[in-house]
């Protein structure tokens, strides 16, 4: 059957410094239920990150300047209970060991899709009780 979708919703911040994709994964979060706050700039994310407590956070691997690896490794330094999703663009092999490394919960592969998506939040978030 269906997996049932969780009662609340949660708060996600997206970083993906291609705008384009990062309202994709909005649009699609939204959808499912759940808040989001996009940033395409991986520094403004980190300092917004900083100042409030988000549920998850979707991180782009390839982004100039600040990776999605850095982005995990200040997430979880803050908050480590944090789940954090990488996003790799097509054909990017990441091992389970280099994710586990660098404290990554999951990875979506872009174009991404819902059910995708869907699976990976389930396997982070806690089923509701």
């Amino acid at each position: 059957g269906q997996p049932a979708p969780a009662t609340r919703g949660l708060r996600c911040l997206v970083v993906d410094d291609e705008a384009a994709v990062g309202e994709v994964l909005a649009d699609m979060l939204q959808a499912a239920g759940h808040q989001v706050e996009l940033y395409t700039d991986p520094a403004r994310a980190l300092e917004r990150l900083g100042r409030d407590a988000f549920d998850i956070v979707f991180t782009d691997l390839g982004m100039p300047g600040i990776t999605g690896w850095d982005v995990a490794r200040a997430v979880k330094a803050g908050r480590p209970e944090v789940p954090v999703v990488l996003i790799t663009g097509y054909g990017v092999e990441i091992s389970d060991e280099e994710s586990r490394r660098h404290r990554v919960d999951e990875v979506l592969v872009k174009p991404i899709e819902m059910n995708a998506l869907q699976r990976a939040l389930a396997r982070v978030t806690p089923a509701p009780a």
